[in-house]
């Protein structure tokens, strides 16, 4: 029975953001549909939260209201995906391509392939084993269980320490204890990996849509899960950070492709995705800002002029904002100011002496340099490299925002956090899971995509990079 409603709660979230990208019509079904999902886990429960600050109903646990509620979802998706009946869009024209790859390429998929589910094997053992991480009942777990007993109280964390943190998974987690029937520890976990995966369906279609082949685009998801062992750690947790790296790699994503397609419509997904980011993590709003101001910068001269225009800002802002803007709303009313620095001038002084800074520096390296651990390091390095003899703007944006996360970590330690954390870059490969998704995804733009020949080509093929060579 469980399995059903899980099979409802799934529905229901694709409708969810189903709904909110129904008139981007660039892109295909299975690419709607998994990154229809990924926004849907975090924008339904935004509405939700907003629906209880504004209403005060009891949306969660065993009230009638409830009940009620989840009804009117399931009800609501069924009759969208009737009216809008996407199935008329399928096409056997991707099967019929697959089989007349050849066979070199097939026993290559299949090795790829192999690899991936492997993977999967592993997250679906660590699932079933009694493997819990601190912050899983220090905020997430605890806070999911407060407000789904407290029928989905948007306050309840107040009391807490780390009450400015978002509740966007949460209340996910809350929702899903709601169709599953009362709180279970295994649904919440099952969450995390649930969304990766449409995470890494959604890239993959992406991808596809760019012309990349079926091969590396496969390639990019084995990269991805296997570029360090915390991407498979922390799938099998249940911690709100995957939530925020899939929600915001995969908007990185749609401004990478940008750079190919030209589509205002992907940044418009993208401005959704990264505005939603701010509903999942305590700094999201900075991490988004650096984001969209290395995009800019990426972006060539004319055409950033162009996007700076008010008949593209308007609509790229009313997706962006309202999450930020709600959310730092509801801080400042009710005075939550819980996770904020810990440090004053006379301890910042102290940190930015040079024994200070190298004992923190050698620990981020320590922890960037581990190939054993975080073998995609190697990858960027290549990157890197590749800067100096061939770059497009795309991988030069990846690449650069994969080091601006690196550069923003080393801030956050000397600024925010405790001196003991600062000193032992506590979880930062924890937080440096968000770079790995984007240094696969530059990868594959190296050596699975095929630049035009010159400048002009580029800019009359939409489906192509601006070449920058030096």
């Amino acid at each position: 029975m469980n399995l059903i409603f899980g099979g409802l709660l799934i529905i229901v979230i694709i409708s969810a953001g189903w709904l909110t990208i129904l008139p981007m019509r660039h892109i295909g079904l299975s690419e709607r549909t998994a990154t229809s999902f990924v926004i849907g886990a975090v924008a339904l429960p935004f509405v939700l939260f907003l629906l209880r600050s504004i209403t005060h109903l009891p949306i969660f646990g065993e009230t009638t209201s409830a009940y009620v509620l989840v009804i009117l979802l399931v009800i609501l998706s069924i009759i969208l995906f009737w009216i809008t009946r996407p199935w008329r869009n399928l096409s056997m024209q991707a099967i019929r391509t697959s089989l007349k790859t050849p066979l070199g390429t097939q026993i290559l998929i299949a090795a790829i392939s192999c690899t991936i589910i492997v993977f999967y094997y592993q997250v679906v053992q660590g699932l079933q084993k009694p493997i819990f991480g601190w912050d899983e009942y220090s905020f997430w777990l605890y806070a999911a269980k407060l407000i789904y007993l407290n029928h989905g109280s948007t306050t309840v964390m107040l009391h807490d320490a780390y009450n400015t943190y978002p509740l966007g998974f949460p209340f996910l987690v809350a929702l899903a204890y709601q169709f599953t029937g009362g709180i279970h520890i295994v649904t919440a976990k099952w969450l995390s990996a649930i969304l990766t995966t449409f995470m890494l369906i959604a890239m993959f279609s992406l991808l596809r849509r760019l012309g990349v082949k079926s091969l590396f685009a496969l390639l990019a998801i084995a990269v991805t899960v296997w570029g360090s062992r915390i991407f498979l750690w922390y799938n099998f947790l249940a911690f709100g950070e995957m939530s925020y790296v899939d929600t915001y790699v995969l908007g990185v994503f749609y401004l990478s492709a940008w750079f190919y397609t030209k589509e205002q419509k992907d940044l418009l997904i993208a401005g959704l995705l990264l505005g939603l980011t701010c509903f999942l993590r305590v700094d999201g709003i900075y991490i988004t800002l650096f984001t969209l101001v290395l995009f800019l910068l990426c972006v060539p001269h004319k055409e950033r002029k162009k996007l700076l225009k008010g008949h593209f800002v308007v609509p790229f802002a009313a997706l962006l904002l309202p999450p930020i803007i709600i959310w730092e709303g509801f801080k400042i009313f009710f005075h939550a100011h819980g996770w904020t620095t810990r440090i004053n001038l006379t301890e910042l002084s102290f940190r930015l002496q040079p024994s200070f800074l190298q004992i923190m520096w050698q620990a981020i390296w320590h922890t960037i340099s581990n190939v054993t651990i975080y073998p995609i390091m190697v990858v960027l390095v290549c990157l890197l490299l590749f800067q100096i003899v061939y770059r497009t703007r795309a991988i030069t944006f990846l690449t650069l925002l994969s080091i601006t996360q690196i550069v923003y970590l080393f801030v956050a330690y000397l600024t925010v956090f405790s001196r003991f954390e600062a000193m032992h870059a506590s979880s930062m490969d924890r937080y440096l899971l968000r770079i790995d998704p984007l240094i696969a995804v530059a990868f594959i733009f190296l050596i699975g995509l095929t630049p035009p020949r010159n400048k002009d080509n580029a800019k009359e093929n939409n489906n192509r990079a601006y070449p920058t060579h030096r």
